[in-house]
C-alpha cells in the first residue's frame, strides 16, 4: 500500500474580496465576523478581520472576569450573574 500519496486539489485562481474589493489569489480568507458571506483578501483579512477577531475575544474575555470578580465578592450563586 502506496503511503502519503500527493492529492492534487483544484486551486481557485482568482475572486474579490467582498470587504475591499480587491482580487485575491488562491483560496482567500474567511471574514468571519465582519461577514458571513464570501471570501476575503490577505490584506484585509491581517488589517480588519483578525483584529477585530482580537478585540471581541479580548470583550468577551473582560466580561467574563468582571463577572467572576462580582461572584467572589458577593453571595449571588454564578448563574443568576451570567
Amino acid at each position: 500500500m502506496e503511503k502519503n500519496k500527493k492529492v492534487d486539489i483544484p486551486i481557485r485562481e482568482k475572486g474579490k474580496c467582498c470587504l475591499c474589493g480587491e482580487i485575491y489569489e488562491h483560496y482567500g480568507n474567511n471574514p468571519a465576523p465582519i461577514m458571513f458571506n464570501g471570501r476575503c483578501c490577505d490584506d484585509c483579512n491581517e488589517n480588519r478581520v483578525i483584529p477585530e477577531r482580537l478585540n471581541r475575544f479580548k470583550d468577551a474575555y473582560i466580561k467574563r472576569q468582571k463577572i467572576l470578580v462580582k461572584h467572589l465578592n458577593t453571595s449571588i450563586p454564578m448563574e443568576e450573574l451570567l
